[in-house]
């Protein structure tokens, strides 16, 4: 099987070059099927009023409690070891 060995820069470079004709290929088929950015002169786009919500200020205690961890005590237990 044929092997193919390449300096890391002409390997990145390939990475570059590949990833540029895939990014113009996309361009030109969104640019030629029609897609991409609207036209401004064919825009037609319509006023909506929109309501803005605005919000009421919550008053928040400056200074919190924060819970200290407690011991649990643990229950005894028997622990007996066999022979």
């Amino acid at each position: 099987m044929p092997e193919i060995t390449l300096s890391l820069p002409a390997a990145l470079g390939l990475l570059v070059l590949f990833l540029t004709i895939g990014a113009v290929v996309v361009f030109a088929a969104t640019r030629l099927l029609g897609g991409g950015a609207p036209n401004p002169a064919e825009a037609n786009g319509t006023l909506t009023p929109t309501t803005t919500l605005t919000l009421t200020p919550t008053v928040t205690p400056l200074l919190t409690n924060t819970p200290v961890p407690t011991d649990t005590p643990l229950p005894p237990f028997d622990y007996t070891i066999g022979s």
